[in-house]
């Protein structure tokens, strides 16, 4: 009965870490991803004992310990041990700022299908973030953790459809993507949502504009043509009608 409670006490303290530890404050989409890189416990493993020391470690500010439970758990196969030693390698806590080894962490826990893990590895790849940016990649990995029903990543995926990098651009499937993320609440994706319906609603407005201007030039051309062969005929038969006349005198 007290292990069971220990154990508990463990899960409610790292579930507490999730909303405290996110990343460095950065700008526009990565700042979008870095809020959302935060710690989740998974499913408990042989390798708990570490996974929980080392959140024990980071809660008490001490991350090189952190860092060394953590591995120790990620090389034991705790994937979300593997996710948090990449943001420690992505952020230089605890271990030398190493962005490979961060895209390593991450990508070990990417494909063993932790879609977290999946979405902080597209993220590196968007830029900025030490490793040569690859939007295929994001695309790649935003997709199979948007497919997971993660919501951070059907936004970011939406808005590399919509502007077309990494994928075709396809504003059909990035405003179904939008919709996804909004209708989980994400206020990131009702405002791209918004901003895509308002584009298309003028696209189309001004597309319908462009086929009236174009019907009214086509039916001005038309009467035009059929005036000036009009005119050719009458010219025609008054000239026909003279010559018969004069033959006739």
């Amino acid at each position: 009965m007290q292990g069971r409670k220990n154990k508990s006490e463990l899960m409610r303290r790292h579930l507490g870490a999730n909303r405290r530890l996110g990343a460095r404050p950065r700008q526009g989409v990565m700042g979008a991803l870095a809020v959302g890189a935060l710690l989740i416990a998974g499913v408990p493993t042989l390798a708990w004992a570490d996974f929980a020391a080392g959140l024990e470690a980071w809660q008490a500010g001490d991350y090189v310990k952190a860092a060394a439970e953590w591995t120790t758990a990620a090389e034991s196969g705790e994937l979300a041990a593997m996710r948090n030693l990449g943001h420690l390698y992505r952020w230089g806590r605890g271990v030398p700022m190493d962005p490979k080894k961060a895209e390593y962490w991450y990508q070990q826990a990417a494909e063993r299908g932790f879609d977290r893990a999946q979405s902080s590895l597209a993220g590196m790849y968007l830029g900025d973030q030490g490793i040569p940016a690859d939007y295929a990649k994001a695309a790649f990995w935003f997709e199979r953790a948007a497919l997971q029903g993660h919501v951070l990543s059907q936004l970011e995926l939406g808005r590399l459809y919509a502007q077309g990098k990494g994928v075709p651009q396809d504003l059909t499937r990035a405003r179904q993507l939008f919709e996804q993320a909004a209708s989980a609440g994400n206020l990131d994706a009702k405002a791209e949502l918004s901003r895509l319906v308002i584009s298309q609603s003028q696209e189309q407005t001004a597309l319908v504009g462009e086929v009236s201007a174009a019907e009214k030039a086509a039916t001005e051309k038309a009467a035009a043509e059929k005036a000036a062969a009009e005119k050719a005929a009458a010219e025609k038969a008054a000239a026909e009608k003279a010559a018969a006349e004069k033959a006739a005198a």
